[in-house]
């Protein structure tokens, strides 16, 4: 059987340079690689899995980027696929060893549910955040005092030790909106959760006032819902509802006097 020599894939080699969003994504990039080699060389998932010693249900966890991969085995799939190129095969093999580095928020996994590391995996590798709260500010605009607040209150029966965990972590997964290249964040809020008094009136009036520095900053918009339509330029937010606003207003003025209730 023969198969034409995949040519350089500049994604490949984009997140080998410049890898975003750790395993996660490195193991979703390397997944689809595989699928297209597979299915360009007309293989079946059976075939594939047998050449792993597997199964076809291994195959499909691989290519779904769901688990991560051995050398080995994608050396194997390499040459079944009749890769035969050294350049190509090498960044295959050091994007595999590279799906089974650790992302940072593993040191969390105490408190990090295994749905949500999949979650910040991606948001790290994200361009554009779009976001619509409820009940609560969005856990990338929330202070450590407000995500306190909110982490007793989600986690009644855990220590003081949990909380702070969970605080540290909500405050790391931050450190995104500021970095080179960061994300684009739209953000619509429902103004109850801008009213609602969690954690008291001093905490509320330092997240007002952090939600007004965060617009400062050129990557993030916040709005909250109030009617109308979105402006012509806006990007709809799905879920969103009617219009939003601008952070301003009586929200706004409290804010900023620090008179939150």
């Amino acid at each position: 059987m023969t198969a034409a020599q995949p040519s350089s894939d500049p994604s490949l080699r984009r997140y080998l340079e410049h890898p975003r969003g750790g395993p996660t994504v490195l193991r979703i990039v390397l997944g689809t690689q595989l699928r297209r080699l597979r299915e360009g060389a007309g293989i079946t998932r059976e075939a594939a899995g047998d050449a792993i010693r597997g199964s076809h249900a291994k195959i499909s966890r691989l290519e779904l980027g769901r688990v991560s991969c051995k050398e080995r085995d994608v050396a194997d799939l390499l040459t079944l696929y009749n890769v035969t190129d050294e350049a190509i095969r090498s960044d295959f093999l050091k994007l595999a060893r590279k799906t089974s580095s650790p992302g940072w928020w593993h040191q969390y996994n105490d408190v990090l549910p295994g749905w949500f590391e999949t979650h910040i995996g991606l948001e790290e590798a994200a361009s554009v955040i779009r976001t619509y709260e409820v009940q609560f500010v969005p856990g990338l605009l929330q202070t450590p005092d407000y995500a306190r607040a909110v982490a007793q209150l989600g986690h009644p029966r855990s220590s003081p030790e949990e909380i702070e965990r969970r605080v540290q972590l909500r405050v790391q997964r931050q450190e995104l909106l500021t970095v080179p290249d960061a994300p684009r964040v739209w953000a619509v809020i429902d103004e109850a959760s801008l009213r609602r008094p969690l954690g008291g009136p001093d905490v509320m009036a330092g997240q007002l006032r952090h939600l007004l520095k965060m617009t400062e900053l050129p990557n993030v918009t916040l709005r909250w819902p109030g009617g109308g339509r979105w402006p012509d330029h806006d990007p709809a937010l799905p879920g969103a509802g009617p219009a939003g606003h601008r952070l301003s207003g009586a929200a706004h003025q409290r804010a900023l006097s620090g008179q939150a209730r």
